[in-house]
């Protein structure tokens, strides 16, 4: 019999066997345990398995200029494909784990140390889906096919991992983060694994799951120690926390050596950002504009500091000099910005960005789709509220919103973000 609906499960409840939403009771009791197997409710785990796939999607698609319909058909196979990949990889895990779960009081309560699922009836499970997600390499070139497998042999490893080495946060880490390679090989990358910009990407997107999983070891400290299973947490103890430190600013390095973004004091602004950009670091980023955008309940505020900046609004372009006053682009509107680079540009690029709420930004979809602002914002709440909702993510911050009555106010309007509010 599955472990019963708790209102209180949270995610790390549910790596430890339960599930969170009632429509799980819904199903036969004999399904139950297989969901619980496979982490589906939440779904959060699909999803850290996914969004690195989509992640390398859109890099390419940016830097190939790639058909929206293409990329469309790209995000929904990916998407099944990963759904499969996530239960085979999951169920993997807990088919070689069990002996150790038992031992674990996080993971005691999962379908197979509890008894609901016999190793057979898992193993049958595991190659079903794995069947399932091979399925969907059919729909792609033998590129991408091949650059699958590094995640593959490292799947299968990573149980392992754990009894030999104190890094198995890393070899989880390249799991998922070559999901980016993935993604660039799918949209038509040759060689995708060679490119430089990609394997910054992978290695940002490794560091961050380093840092969540070495955060989740922590709670098995205690017990791993006892029965001999390794990992980072294990191995630096008390000195754990600052190695995360070490680890979150190595990320924030590779992610921000282009592009960075600090807060600052305007005088007709409550909330204003700069953004610096090193022209000669992203020399090829910057010849590809950045899509176009709106934001649905906000007007933007402009303003060149040091370089000539440019911008496109509803088809029209304008050109931004310093010393010139802020430039406004309206809610709704139709727009990007990005620097005019010249051959005697300077290595430094500033600007000054002033927005009300950084989460009402919302992707422009191509201008003959039928009510095509409707669409993108609603496709916005979709993927980007409800389903970081999911994961947990907040859309608004005290240190960043200029009103934070009214953040709360709207969070009280979502049900996924209302218990943010709520805690305020």
């Amino acid at each position: 019999m599955g472990v019963p609906y708790k209102k209180s499960a949270s995610l790390s409840n549910q790596y430890g066997g339960l599930h969170a939403s009632r429509w799980v009771d819904l199903l036969s009791k004999s399904w139950i345990p297989f969901i619980q197997l496979a982490r589906l409710d939440p779904s959060a785990a699909l999803f850290l398995i996914y969004f690195p796939h989509l992640f390398g999607i859109l890099q390419a698609a940016n830097n190939n200029n790639s058909q929206v319909s293409e990329v469309l058909r790209v995000c929904v196979l990916l998407l099944a494909g990963s759904f499969f990949f996530s239960n085979t990889a999951h169920t993997w895990n807990d088919l070689v784990d069990s002996p150790i779960d038992k031992q674990v009081a996080q993971t005691k309560n999962r379908p197979i140390p509890r008894g609901d699922i016999s190793l057979f009836k898992a193993f049958l499970f595991a190659n079903s889906q794995a069947f399932g997600a091979a399925f969907f390499l059919l729909f792609f070139s033998p590129t991408t096919a091949l650059a699958t497998l590094p995640t593959i042999i490292g799947t299968a490893y990573y149980p392992w991992a754990k009894r030999h080495t104190h890094f198995a946060q890393v070899v989880l880490g390249l799991c998922l983060a070559w999901g980016i390679v993935v993604g660039n090989a799918a949209i038509g990358i040759q060689n995708p694994w060679k490119e430089t910009g990609i394997f910054l990407l992978v290695l940002a997107s490794t560091l961050w799951t380093v840092i969540y999983d070495t955060i989740y070891a922590c709670q098995d400290i205690v017990d791993d120690k006892k029965i001999g299973v390794k990992s980072m947490a294990v191995l630096f103890g008390d000195s754990t926390k600052g190695l995360l430190w070490v680890m979150f600013f190595l990320m924030e390095g590779v992610l921000n050596g282009i592009v960075s973004t600090r807060v600052i004091h305007h005088e007709d602004r409550s909330f204003a950002f700069l953004v610096t950009m090193d022209i000669v670091k992203g020399e090829s980023f910057f010849k590809q504009k950045p899509p176009l955008h709106f934001h649905a309940n906000q007007d933007k505020y402009i303003q060149a500091v040091e370089v000539r900046m440019g911008i496109k609004i509803e088809g029209r372009e304008l050109i931004l000099v310093p010393g010139e006053k802020e430039h406004c682009i309206k809610a709704w509107e139709n727009h990007r910005s990005y620097p005019l680079v010249t051959a005697q540009q300077e290595p430094g690029c500033n600007f000054v960005l002033s927005t009300f709420d950084a989460g009402g930004t919302y992707v422009s979809l191509p201008a003959w789709v039928p009510f095509s602002s409707s669409v993108s914002q609603m496709l916005g709440v979709i993927v980007g509220r409800w389903v970081g909702g999911l994961l947990g993510y907040q859309p608004f911050y005290q240190k960043y919103s200029a009103d934070w009555g009214l953040a709360c106010r709207q969070m009280k309007l979502s049900f996924f973000q209302r218990r943010f509010a709520e805690t305020h």
